[in-house]
């Protein structure tokens, strides 16, 4: 499309939707399998927890009663699975989508001392402790579960665009609305502005998108 640019000759609204993904924690006082445990995440809620900082950690923590929780044996008291796998010696979470962390936050351990430690090379699942640190733990055991749930939360934003165009070109054209929002996307982009962010036209008097800016 012609280039449209410097001055101030007609108006519009333009609508910024945004969202950024908030995390619910949910302890589940069952005892399950890893296996199990991820399943009934996934089904339930979204996947077994991802603990990304120590402010999860002691989020975690804080959250449950030890004198309410089940246990099978002495083993596995005050233990939980948290998403947290051996993946042909390199462990990795649940969650694999790489949009779901920033930068470092994949790659957040806290394993206890001497861990993890494939006891008997037969360890390849991920718990935690109920002071925080983690250890790897044989899958088939069972243990109480920690699950996450992502939500999206929605800001909107509407704003004033001001535009200047240097031929005769239409900025009600629907593809020159089109044109023009894919290149504010990218501009968002490109300042590394998060969440997901949908952009879209506001119309104004007349079912216009632009008017003349007297």
């Amino acid at each position: 499309m012609m280039e449209i640019c410097q001055f101030i000759t007609a108006a519009s609204l333009l609508c910024a939707a945004s969202s950024l993904p908030e995390r619910q924690f949910h302890f589940v006082n069952e005892l399950k399998n890893w296996t199990e445990a991820q399943s009934f995440c996934r089904e339930t809620y979204a996947d077994l927890v991802t603990i990304r900082s120590m402010e999860d950690v002691t989020a975690l923590n804080n959250m449950v009663d030890l004198n309410t929780v089940v246990n099978m044996n002495m083993d596995s008291k005050n233990r939980s699975w948290i998403g947290l796998f051996d993946d042909v010696h390199s462990w990795r979470w649940s969650i694999s989508d790489t949009n779901f962390y920033k930068d470092g936050e994949a790659q957040f351990r806290n394993w206890g001392g001497g861990e993890p430690n494939n006891f008997q090379g037969s360890e390849r699942c991920g718990g935690m402790w109920d002071n925080g640190l983690w250890n790897d733990n044989y899958c088939e055991g069972t243990n109480k579960v920690i699950c996450s749930d992502v939500q999206v939360p929605v800001s909107k934003q509407v704003v004033k665009v001001k535009l200047v165009k240097t031929s005769s070109v239409d900025l009600n054209d629907p593809a020159v609305l089109e044109d023009l929002l894919k290149k504010f996307g990218q501009k968002l982009k490109d300042n590394s502005v998060d969440g997901d962010v949908k952009l879209s036209w506001r119309d104004q008097s007349e079912g216009e998108i632009f008017h003349k800016d007297k």
